[in-house]
């Protein structure tokens, strides 16, 4: 998902092989400040690399594609050990997120619906 403030984003969804054309239908980043930021579903013990993108780290979303990391509170109990480990970026390691996720139902209450979290390996690109 890309930032809705800058003219001409969005979501867009694709294919690994396909990003370069897809890049191609962006504005381009103006300045040091603006990349191109790429999430893709973790489904590995690893963030796989994708050429021309750095890694950043892990987030955690519910189905709605809310943030479990940014967007649902401050984590407290057994969760917190965790907020002091937040990269410079404040996204979480892989082995963070795997934890994390297993934490949240048992912190949150499993009926809850941003306990049940999926792991976005997130990607930035500056041009």
């Amino acid at each position: 998902m890309l930032n809705k403030y800058v003219n001409n984003c969005g979501s867009f969804y694709c294919d690994v092989s396909d990003i370069e054309s897809v890049l191609q239908m962006l504005p381009r980043p103006a300045n040091e400040r603006e990349y191109y930021l790429l999430g893709r579903l973790l489904e590995s013990d690893s963030a796989d690399p994708i050429d021309g993108f750095d890694f950043l780290g892990c987030d955690l979303s519910d189905k709605t594609m809310t943030s479990s990391v940014l967007n649902c509170g401050p984590w407290r109990g057994s969760l917190a050990p965790f907020v002091s480990r937040l990269n410079s970026v404040g996204l979480l390691s892989v082995s963070d997120a795997r934890r994390v996720q297993e934490i949240l139902p048992v912190e949150w209450g499993a009926d809850q619906p941003h306990a049940a979290v999926q792991i976005w390996a997130l990607y930035g690109r500056a041009s």
